[in-house]
């Protein structure tokens, strides 16, 4: 009787012991996963930032080519307006001729 009393004494303690075992290879396992967890994250947020920052240059970017645009745009209603400006001043000057030598033809009369 004490031998099978002892028996489940060493049987009891090779469990306790396994169990030990397993517990700690499941805290190996969780620590491990954590760490991975931390990597995963902290690329992640590397990422992100770096999207963001692409993000920044091409809204930027967008801004430097709208200004261009804008840019482009009033140069070429300078550029109409200028020569309106042209055009009404050759009119002009066509009219003044016309009446200068409508004054001579007077005179001359």
């Amino acid at each position: 009787m004490l031998g099978f009393i002892l028996a489940i004494c060493v049987l009891n303690t090779l469990v306790g012991a396994l169990a030990v075992l397993v517990g700690a290879e499941a805290i190996r396992l969780a620590k491990a996963t954590n760490t991975n967890a931390d990597l995963l994250m902290t690329a992640a947020l590397r990422e992100l930032d770096a999207l963001r920052n692409a993000a920044d240059d091409f809204g930027h970017q967008a801004d430097c080519i709208e200004e261009g645009v804008q840019l482009l745009l009033t140069l070429a209603d300078d550029t109409a307006s200028e020569r309106v400006l042209e055009q009404n001043t050759l009119a002009t000057l066509d009219t003044l001729a016309a009446v200068k030598s409508a004054k001579e033809c007077l005179g001359a009369a």
